[in-house]
């Protein structure tokens, strides 16, 4: 390999990091609006370890050898109505760096002829977006190994092998993510129309999961109807169109400051030319709803699994444009403060009438993602058809229940049979105030009742110092499991006392209605 005597060098790691939702244990870090990502995951870094191996022919001394993080993200849109070839069709391009650190594995050494192995470890933040990639955006990480020889500025280049490694990141929390049957929490969201003549009132309220799993068969909610006046010109509804759609929003980095300021569900304040507006609907036909009685608990329900084969495609509805109507005070502005629930505590998509130039077409759902430059956010679409008395075709009410769709990850399963070494018990103390370990997973109960029954165990859990040059397995452990189980009666203390309050706050979420033209309809 340039002639250096240097056979092969191969990088060995994980091909995979995982990160999980975690519980968020202070007001800090509770996320400003329900529908927000969160921004504790579990765990909150993870460390990444690997070898290089290195294959000589012969002894070589070497100036250094390092290993490199890096992830970067970058933007190439361009119009997709417009000729791959065309210069007048419109683009935006962009890159950032995400992460960059190094570390150095080596400096001034010689190495044997044969087989070297450098174990590394790296750093990897929870923060960091997930590994994405589409047409027009690219999300990548990669671990690079640059090893140089001695005397490289004069006759040899330095040798440079690198891999790349996938981010995954979910929604589900860790302690969950294996077992059946979670509940996930519900968010009750509730509006109000008017419609006819005489304005009638028309009400509804659903109770919408938070996320849900792209691998999952439906998404299941549940939702009333009501009507201020049913004598009026409106007696009812005649049928409700269920199904999903999927939103990007393509814009240049935001600054910090503006960043606080325009909230992830509405980056479209900066105009028609600096954001682009994708929206893709689902291949599934909508769910049809005929003639929901009032004032009833329905229950909705609706496919979101991809089940459009490749060999449609020639079928499927072209990319069409849609140009959204400008600024309209008159039109659909916010309902009034008669006719809105009075405990409703967030309004979203405010700004939803500065909508830029839409681009619709039909394809498979992606996950929910956040990232410099591109946001992927998912509605469920309802088109709601009042029922009049005469022979008026009243305006339908269209509106859309904003909800995350997240991986479903499994958490590596680790052998039971193995015993913890030396080595990785004083590791995992040392990284306790970041890290939860996996012996969380023991009954929280079982942990405080054993931590207050046995007198012994609390004069046995010092915490080791780090001038101490022999430490004992023993008060490790029970150090490690002191501090677990005073955790974990802390933070059911915390989860009732936040739920307590959520109870007598009765958080709501009001959803607005959206036009017809510029809301998703397909002409």
């Amino acid at each position: 390999m340039n002639g250096s005597g240097i056979i092969a060098v191969d990088l060995s790691f994980p091909d995979t990091v995982q990160f999980f939702a975690g519980r968020p244990s202070k007001k800090t870090d509770l996320p400003s609006t329900p529908l927000s990502f969160p921004s504790v995951t579990y765990p909150r870094r993870q460390k990444l370890r690997g070898k290089l191996r290195i294959v000589m022919s012969q002894a070589i001394k070497l100036n250094q050898v390092e290993v490199r993080f890096n992830g970067h993200t970058e933007l190439a849109w361009r119009d997709p109505l417009k000729s791959e070839h065309s210069f007048l069709a419109e683009r935006m391009n962009e890159r950032k760096t995400l992460r960059k650190s190094k570390s150095t594995l080596l400096e001034e050494a010689t190495l044997p002829a044969g087989v070297t192995e450098l174990g590394f470890e790296i750093t990897i933040p929870g923060h960091l977006c997930p590994t994405f990639k589409s047409k027009f955006l690219d999300i990548t990480y990669m671990i690079t190994a640059k090893i140089v020889p001695a005397g490289a500025k004069l006759c040899k280049k330095p040798i440079r092998v690198e891999k790349e490694i996938c981010l995954q990141k979910t929604l589900l929390p860790h302690d969950i993510a294996t077992l059946a049957g979670y509940q996930v929490p519900l968010l009750t969201m509730s509006g109000a129309s008017r419609r006819g003549d005489d304005d009638t009132i028309i009400r509804y309220e659903f109770r919408v999961p938070k996320w849900t799993c792209l691998d999952n068969d439906t998404i299941d909610f549940d939702g009333t109807f009501s009507i201020s006046s049913p004598t009026s010109g409106i007696t009812g509804i005649a049928k409700v169109e269920v199904d999903m759609v999927e939103q990007h929003f393509y814009h240049y980095d935001m600054t910090k400051d503006d960043k606080e300021d325009h909230l992830a569900e509405t980056p479209i304040v900066f105009g028609d030319r600096l954001t682009k507006r994708h929206l893709f609907i689902s291949h599934n036909e909508p769910s049809i709803y005929l003639f929901p009685p009032l004032d009833t608990n329905i229950a909705f329900s609706f496919p979101i699994n991809n089940k459009h084969s490749q060999s449609d495609s020639s079928t499927s509805s072209p990319p069409c444009r849609i140009k959204s109507i400008p600024y309209a005070p008159t039109r659909l502005a916010p309902p009034d403060d008669d006719i809105l629930p009075t405990s409703c505590s967030w309004i979203l998509d405010s700004a939803q009438y500065y909508s830029p130039a839409t681009i619709i077409s039909k394809g498979n759902l992606s996950y929910s993602l956040d990232s410099p430059f591109l946001e992927i956010r998912h509605f469920i679409r309802l088109v709601i058809h009042p029922l009049a008395s005469d022979t008026t075709t009243p305006q339908p009410v269209c509106i859309g229940l904003p909800i995350h769709i997240t991986r479903k990850l499994t958490p590596p399963q680790t052998s039971s049979d193995e015993l913890p070494t030396y080595n990785s018990i004083t590791r995992d103390v040392e990284r306790l105030p970041d890290y939860v370990t996996t012996m969380m997973d023991m009954a929280p109960a079982a942990a405080v009742a054993a931590h207050h029954n046995t007198d012994d165990e609390a004069a046995l859990s010092p915490t080791p110092q780090e001038g101490m040059d022999e430490v004992d397995i023993s008060d490790l452990y029970n150090a490690q499991r002191s501090r677990q189980s005073t955790h974990s009666s802390e933070y059911s203390n915390s989860t009732a006392s936040s739920s307590h309050g959520k109870q007598n706050q009765l958080e709501r979420i009001l959803i607005q209605e959206r036009r017809l033209e510029d809301f998703w309809i397909i002409p």
